[in-house]
């Protein structure tokens, strides 16, 4: 089961908002995936304490408003944020450029405010719709070559077996990928973190750390000791409410 997308925006320019609203609206009545629409008149804090909230966000960024700069909004969520898919409109293509800005922040697309706009908007929309839609999953591809999509929030934990990644999910079903584990690392975003240097925690479902003993518990009790003395401070730390 996926998790719903969230459509989150600024643009200072209260008419052109409602337009994007509008469009928005009308792609949620003719696409099958879900998502909620967010839509700002200035990168406040009601902007940022929505992103916080939503796991899988799609931003609709303006880049210049009356307080803000918003390549460097986007500068400062990249931090932290490495899985939302941002997307700039401006009428201001010419003087940033569509290749800087995707080579420095990771950019999905950028939407010109022309007399095209309408149709240009949707079509991207619905590209990053599909595309945020399928990140919330890990392709791999067994020996027949049948290619599976796994859930990224079912994962419990990725670890190294002899030579292999190995992937354990929370119905405790095992799956196996080539992609090494620092890309996963990568993919899968905030919610996970190493534990060793050949596996990979999803914290959320974390339960329980028995520190002593170097062992993570999960929530459908079972368990890896693949952690090393210098990760399990960190696990411990990040898992919120950890005892």
């Amino acid at each position: 089961m996926t998790k719903k997308i969230n459509i989150i925006g600024v643009d200072n320019n209260d008419n052109f908002r409602k337009h994007e609203h509008k469009l928005l609206v009308e792609i949620q009545k003719s696409e099958p995936i879900d998502f909620q629409i967010s839509l700002f008149d200035e990168y406040n804090q009601d902007f940022f304490t929505e992103l916080q909230h939503g796991e899988n966000n799609i931003l609709l960024l303006d880049i210049i408003t009356k307080k803000h700069d918003g390549i460097e909004i986007l500068r400062k969520i990249r931090k932290t944020d490495k899985r939302s898919l941002a997307i700039f409109i401006s009428s201001h293509e010419k003087t940033y450029g569509k290749r800087i800005l995707k080579d420095t922040l990771d950019i999905f697309t950028f939407i010109t405010k022309d007399i095209n706009f309408d149709n240009e908007f949707k079509s991207k929309i619905k590209l990053a719709l599909k595309e945020m839609e399928l990140n919330q999953f890990i392709q791999v591809c067994d020996k027949d070559n049948t290619i599976t999509l796994i859930p990224i929030d079912t994962i419990l934990f990725i670890s190294t077996e002899l030579r292999k990644i190995k992937i354990t999910t929370n119905d405790n079903k095992v799956f196996y990928t080539n992609t090494p584990l620092h890309k996963l690392l990568k993919q899968l975003g905030t919610d996970f973190a190493a534990c060793h240097r050949s596996c990979i925690v999803n914290l959320k479902h974390v339960q329980r750390i028995d520190k002593t003993n170097r062992v993570i518990y999960f929530d459908n009790s079972t368990s890896t000791n693949c952690v090393s003395r210098e990760k399990i401070k960190q696990i411990n730390e990040l898992v919120p409410k950890i005892n």
